[in-house]
This record gives C-alpha cells, structure tokens and sequence, in this order.
C-alpha cells in the first residue's frame, strides 16, 4: 500500500508479503479460521435496509398528505375565499353580459317603435325589457363601486373543507393502488419497471427523508382580497357608516314564471321597480295542471304583502288568468314567511271542480283544542282547520250554496272529540236532525216554543260563563290557558245554530236571544264557549238579523254564494267586494265553495265533502266513540241540560238502537200504500226508509212533514196548526220510532214499521186532531 511522505525522506521498507505454507490460512479467514463477510453480501444488506427505512418515509409523507396536514387551515380558508371571489367575478361577468343584450333590446324596440309603432305584446316587452336593463344596471354600479368583501368562512366551515379534502385524497390514493395493481396483473414487464422505479424512489429518499409541515401558502392564493380581515367585526368607514356588500342576486331564485310575474306585477302597479325571486331555490312546484310557488317581493319600492293582495285582480288578467285560476296568499310567520313573502298558484282550470273528501271519514277521535276540525281545503292543496281554542265562525250564503256539508263537518268532528258539548239548534228541521241523538242539547221545533228553547239554553250558558270563571280564578287565570283545565271546567261548549233568522227575529223572544248571543260572543271563548252561527239572511246592524254586537266579535267569517254583493260585503266585511271578494260570484255550480275571512286574511276554499255512506260511517264512528266515554245524553250530569229540564223545556233521551232482535221486513219503496190511505193524503205515496241512522234524520222527517202538509191540505181549519214536529212528537209517543228494524246487508238501527206508520196515519186523518 503506498502512502504519500514528507519531501525528502526516505520510503520505508515495505514488510515482506507473508509466507505461504499449509499454516497460513487463506483469504477470507481472519488467524483464528472464522469466514469474513463478503462485500456484495454487506452492499445487498445495507442497500435493503435504505430501502425498506426509504419506504417507511415515503408512506408516512403520504399519510402526512392524505390527511391533508400539508395545508394550512389559512391556506384552506384563502381556498374558500378564492371560491368566492370566483363566482362574484363570474356573476359580474354575466350581468355585464345580460346588461348589454338587454340594452341591444330595448335600442332595437325603440327604433321599432319610431318606426311604424309596437304591438302590445311588444309594448309590454318593452317595459319589461326597460325594467330589467335599469335593474341590471344598478346592480352593476353596485358591484362596481364596491370592493369585494367576502364572508369570511368559520372554524366549522374549515374543518368541514379540509375533511372534504381527506376523502379526495384518500379516493385518489386507493385509486392509484388499484391501478397499479392491475397495471402489474395485466402488463408484468411495467409491473416490474414500475417496482424497480419505486424501489430506487425509496433508496434515494432514505438519504432525503421529506419534511412533515404544513407547506408555504401557493402564490396564487396570496392576492390581497383573499387576506384575512384586519377585524373580525364590521367593517365601518371612517365618517362611522357601516360599510354593506353588494347585493348579487342568486340565478336559481329566478325562472320563467317568476318573471313573468314580474313582468305581471309591474303591469298591475304592484310594484314599481325590481324583480319577484323565489324565496328559495325549491320554493317552486310545477304540476300537471299549473304551478305554486312562495315568492319574495322586490325591495326599494315599499311594495309588501297588504299593497300587492289587494291587486290579485289585477294581476290575475295580466297573467291571462282570473280568480278562479290565480291566487295569491300572506304566509305567515310560523311558516317562514314576512311582510314581503307571498304564496302564488296559477292553475289551468278551476283547482276547486273537484271535491275532497273528509278526513273525518274512519276517524275516531279530533283534537279540536290544538289540531283543530278539517272544515275545507285551500287553493293550494292545504286543509283548513277550524281551531275552536279562539275562534268563532258565522257562516252565510244562500240556499243550497253548500252550508250545511260545512256544518256537518263541523259538528261531527267536534263530537269526535269527547270534551265537546255540542248544543245543537236547528232552525230548519230536518236540516240536522241525524244528530239528535248525538248532540247534547238539540232544539229543532218550529215557532214560539223552539225560540223559547233556544233562549233558556242561551241563558243557562251566560250562567255557565259564571261558574267557569269561578273555577278559574281558583288559578289566577282568566281564560282557558291549558287545555287540562278543560276536563275541570265541564268541557268545551260548542252552540251551533243553524238557520239564525227564525230565532232571533222571533216577534216573543227575539230582542233577548239577540241579548245572549251578545254576551256569549264577547266573553265565551275565554270560558271555552264557542258560538257556530248559520244563516241565509245576513243582515247586520245594530238589531239586524246577526247584531253587529255579535258580529264584532266573531272571529272568522265564511261566506258560502250569495245572492248579491251586499250580502257579501255583510257575510265577509265593508268593502269586500271592492278588494275583490266577492262571494256572489262565486260559481253557482261548485256546492261549498265560499270565501274565508280570518286572521290572516282573505282566503277562498271549498269545504271537505261527507255524505251519504261516509255520513254514515262518521255518525256509527260518533255514537260508538261517545257510547264508551260515558258521554251521550244522559249518561252524565250535565248542568246545561238539568237548568232546561228544570224550565221543562230539557232534551228528551237519546233514542239509540236497541238489541232486541226484533225484524221488520225490508219495504218496498216503489210499492203505494194502500188505497184508502193515499186517497185520505192526496196523492203521496209514503215511502218510509227503514234501518238507517241517516234515513231516520232524513226521509222519516220528510215524512212528517209531508203528512202534516196533506192534513193541512184535506182541511186547512182543523189541521192548521199542524206542522211537522207536532206529526213527529205524534209519531214518537205513539212508539211507532221506537223498533230496531234489520234490513239484509245492512247495520239495525232504530226505523219504523210501514204498516204502523200507515196505520197511524190513518188514525189520525179520520179521527180527532193531532195531539200537541
């Protein structure tokens, strides 16, 4: 081995090469005979080891990067602000853009116009056109003069961005590994390129292990307007005014039928200036046959809720719609809405041609406190509740405007309501006589002695009011604020009155029925008192047939067809009509249609529709229901009930079907009666309906009335007093109502015998005169 030495100096000697000999041993072995290590063997050895500590840092430099601690939570905030400032630059793109082809449009229609003049079409597309150019171009200055000043994102909103970013990552790398391992499946010679690549990656990262921190900010994300906010509170200008960001109007709340109502609005004079936008980007529904929508109104011209209702009618024609087609509603607050949200449908036919049926039908129970009666369905599909908790109702129309379907909704959803009194006064018999044995109190006679009825019950509920206060003052409160207090104070008091005229223009008694209506409508719903009042005759005034001292208090008013507009305007309010709401207008054809005036304004409808068979199975639902709660008449102590037995003038019991297993042959109804006894009536033949709860309340009372219209008719002296609840409390006490009577395929049920009716008739017409 040589060796560099000091200038002039003598090389050493070198030591002589070693002897060979059998006791000298060979290369490789150290002087005791142990092998040494081989040099590839030591290159192999140390190569593996770089490669296998390289690989180890490469998979933690991809776990650093996949869980993206790489990134800086500023990084990633200046990545949601860049996201902003990208679409406020796109969106000022787009509105540079719609501002100069709308500009070309109105240039083009004005030069038409000069020309040779505009159609109305074109006329009114130029208005709009105006309209949207002068908005587009405010909105440009705006954004102009503003700087940009995004909203800068939370914690939350960081952390929500960088888990996001996980998930890409993570995705990216499995997808990666898969590849891979299909590449080296399916292609073995780049398989083996590739893991040699890696290998010699991670021999070479061995000796340059990566650093695990967050890396640099990247260039393109440091421009001043994605810099953090030298304050986090708002930004005030120096003269003290609060510094406000452009508006910039989102695309998705706006479509074709918002600017068409736009365009509508304008037209009408409900707004001035700006655009109608959807109150959210899902706020629309198209249907088959039109489309609703909630709506929020432009700012900057005072337009709001009680200024644009008012000019449906308006709207409407420029929608080339009517009011039988377009509606327009306040939502209220408790369903998101303000003094600038509207509801609005358009349909292409009348929405209400259909009829709806009641959800009472198989119902067995109603809240009527919280959830409140099913009574109609709105324009846009919702059911109307009537809540009887603070409200009263008076219903108005003519004949056979669809009063009484409204009513027997009314009344058989509050029965299914067991702490419901429903004190029933029917002033049209047999109008409502299928709920005679249901209701708590039921007046039906015609005259002196039904108004006499009618006032004791009034009285015995002003006394009612007294007792109720007294429990309540137990509890310093002075009206029902917890529904548990219902049970204690005797439950709700429902007095339904159908058909007002006859009572309270009754010549004896009607100055104080009137008095009583009075009181209870201004202090009953606080004591749960409720007044329901019917009429066709809506006169109002200070002694009109409903008195302005009860109208003023009734809390909603529905207003079936009348037969004029000042019937309207006295069913609704003064200048209904006027606003639009008339309800003589009202299609004649559409049974039940009406117009609601409540708390929340004007509102058209159509009441949920029950009879026949569904009528049916409602009152079998009612009598079962109050049955097993103890709550039909006579099967509790009711005070009401003991101070009108107490004047004589108490509800009979209740006549429910009995199980006796008695038969009566079904009868034939196109069969006459005998000869004689169609002789004695004129030319009636009796077809009396057996088995049926809504026969009974129906056909036999028109029955009675029939009998005691030919009485009248055969001798008009001895029979004049006759009428059909004297032949029907005739009927009664002759027992002739009191038989179960089974028809196949149907339920029994309390009915009369065809040949004691037909006996007892003849009784009657050759005999003395009517018992009364």
């Amino acid at each position: 081995m040589r060796t560099e030495t000091d200038p002039g100096t003598a090389p050493a000697e070198a030591d002589p090469p070693p002897a060979s000999g059998p006791d000298t041993p060979p290369e490789g072995d150290n002087a005791d005979g142990e092998k040494k290590p081989n040099r590839i063997t030591a290159f192999a050895s140390g190569t593996t080891r770089r490669t296998g500590e390289g690989a180890r840092l490469i998979g933690q430099w991809l776990a650093h990067w996949a869980s993206t601690a790489d990134q800086s939570n500023d990084e990633i905030r200046r990545r949601l602000v860049a996201a902003q400032l990208e679409a406020y630059t796109e969106r000022r793109t787009e509105v540079e853009a719609a501002f100069g082809k709308e500009t070309k449009k109105v240039v083009r229609l004005e030069e038409e116009a000069a020309d040779g003049g505009l159609t109305q079409a074109q006329r009114g597309q130029l208005t709009f056109s105006r309209e949207t150019a002068r908005r587009l171009e405010k909105t440009l200055k705006e954004m102009r003069k503003a700087d940009f000043r995004p909203v800068q994102p939370t914690e939350r909103q960081i952390a929500r961005a960088r888990s996001f970013g996980r998930l890409r990552r993570g995705g990216a790398l499995i997808g990666a590994a898969g590849g891979a391992a299909a590449g080296a499946v399916n292609a073995p010679p780049a398989g083996l390129l590739a893991l040699l690549a890696a290998t010699g990656l991670a021999w070479w990262t061995a000796a340059h292990p990566p650093r695990l921190t967050h890396r640099p900010v990247p260039a393109e994300l440091l421009l001043a307007e994605l810099d953090p906010p030298a304050k986090p509170d708002t930004e005030i200008a120096e003269d003290g005014t609060v510094l406000e960001q452009a508006v910039v109007e989102d695309p998705a709340l706006f479509c074709a039928e918002t600017d068409r109502l736009t365009m509508a609005m304008l037209s009408a004079g409900a707004i001035s200036e700006g655009r109608v936008r959807l109150a959210a980007p899902d706020a629309l529904t198209r249907l088959a046959n039109g489309w609703m929508a909630k709506v929020v109104l432009p700012k900057g011209d005072g337009a709001n809720v009680e200024t644009v209702l008012p000019k449906l009618g308006k709207i409407a024609g420029e929608m080339d719609s009517d009011r039988d087609r377009f509606f327009m509603e306040a939502i209220h607050a408790s369903a998101g809405g303000n003094a600038k949200t509207i509801a609005v449908a358009m349909f292409d036919t009348d929405p209400f041609l259909n009829g709806v049926p009641s959800p009472l039908v198989g119902a067995t129970t109603v809240d009527v406190w919280n959830r409140g009666i099913p009574v109609a369905v709105d324009a846009f599909g919702q059911i109307v509740y009537l809540v009887l908790r603070n409200t009263s109702l008076s219903l108005g129309g003519a004949s056979r405007s669809g009063k009484g379907a409204a009513l027997r909704g009314i009344i058989g959803g509050a029965l299914l309501d067991m702490r419901v009194n429903v004190r029933l006064i029917d002033g049209k018999a047999p109008g409502q006589d299928r709920w005679r044995n249901l209701a708590a109190t039921f007046i039906d006679e015609e005259g002196n002695r039904g108004a006499e009825r009618a006032l004791h019950l009034l009285e015995a509920e002003v006394r009612e009011m007294s007792r109720r206060a007294a429990i309540l003052k137990k509890y310093g409160v002075e009206d029902i604020n917890d529904p548990k207090l219902i049970d204690e104070l005797g439950g709700l008091e429902l007095v339904v009155m159908d058909e007002v005229l006859p009572f309270t223009e009754n010549k004896k008694f009607g100055n104080q029925i009137k008095q009583g209506l009075a009181a209870l409508s201004a202090r009953g719903l606080a004591f749960g008192i409720i007044l329901i009042l019917a009429t066709q005759v809506i006169t109002k005034g200070e002694n009109g047939v409903i008195p302005r001292l009860v109208s003023g208090n009734i809390s909603w008013k529905w207003a079936m067809r009348t037969t004029d507009t000042t019937e309207s305007n006295m069913a609704l309010a003064p200048g209904a009509a006027s606003s639009g709401w008339d309800a003589s207008k009202l299609d004649p054809d559409i049974k039940g249609m009406g117009i609601l005036f409540a708390e929340a304004g004007y509102k058209r409808l159509r009441s949920l529709w029950i009879d026949g068979d569904d009528m049916l199975k409602l009152i079998a639902n009612v009598t079962t229901a109050r049955a097993r709660a103890g709550r039909l008449r006579g099967q509790w102590d009711d005070p009401i009930e003991a101070a009108l037995h107490a004047k004589k003038c108490g509800t009979p019991a209740p006549e429910l079907p009995t199980q006796d297993g008695t038969t009566v042959p079904a009868v034939d109804l196109t069969k006459p009666g005998p000869a004689d006894t169609a002789e004695a009536l004129t030319e009636n033949d009796w077809q009396i309906l057996t088995a049926t709860a809504d026969t009974f309340g129906g056909q036999l009372n028109v029955l009675c009335r029939q009998v005691a219209e030919a009485l009248q008719a055969q001798d008009g002296t001895r029979w004049a007093d006759t009428s059909a609840a004297t032949v029907g409390d005739t009927f009664r006490r002759a027992g002739v109502f009191r038989k179960t009577v089974r028809v196949a395929g149907q339920q029994s049920s309390t009915g009369a015998a065809l040949d004691d009716i037909r006996a007892l008739i003849k009784e009657r017409t050759v005999g003395p005169g009517p018992t009364t």
